[in-house]
């Protein structure tokens, strides 16, 4: 296991994912129009989610004995459901790119449970892009 890189995208996913629990906090709280109750209440719940993620990537690091990072990634929040759901369909994606990459740097065999973590947090990352694109069709 490439130790080094694989530190730094544990730290790279976890600014996105404050910035994401940001991000879906706010756009709950400002989305107006006739879907803002059932979209805000899905964001706050993915909020919910992002927010464990992140705790999740701390605990790996302070495992690996490194010290989590505390910076945020940019939050673009967005004015209006389209623009909202594009910004998170992005970022989604960037994030599934990087637990990707995750799976092929850490040997399943030489630590499974941040074999593990890194596993279960693509499939929620996954499961959410899926969601967020069926809301923006």
């Amino acid at each position: 296991m490439d130790r080094k890189k694989v530190v730094k995208l544990l730290n790279q996913a976890l600014t996105l994912e404050l910035a994401t629990y940001i991000r879906y906090s706010t756009q709950a709280a400002v989305l107006t129009g006739p879907y803002s109750v059932t979209i805000g209440d899905k964001l706050k719940q993915m909020a919910a989610e992002e927010l464990r993620h992140a705790d999740l990537l701390r605990d790996r690091l302070v495992a690996l004995g490194e010290r989590p990072t505390t910076e945020v990634a940019d939050v673009d929040v967005g004015n209006k459901l389209k623009k909202m759901l594009e910004i998170n369909i992005n970022v989604e994606r960037k994030a599934v790119e990087i637990y990707k990459l995750l799976m092929r740097l850490v040997p399943k065999d030489e630590s499974i449970v941040l074999y593990e973590t890194v596993e279960d947090i693509l499939c929620e990352e996954e499961k959410d892009l899926e969601d967020l694109d069926r809301l923006i069709e």
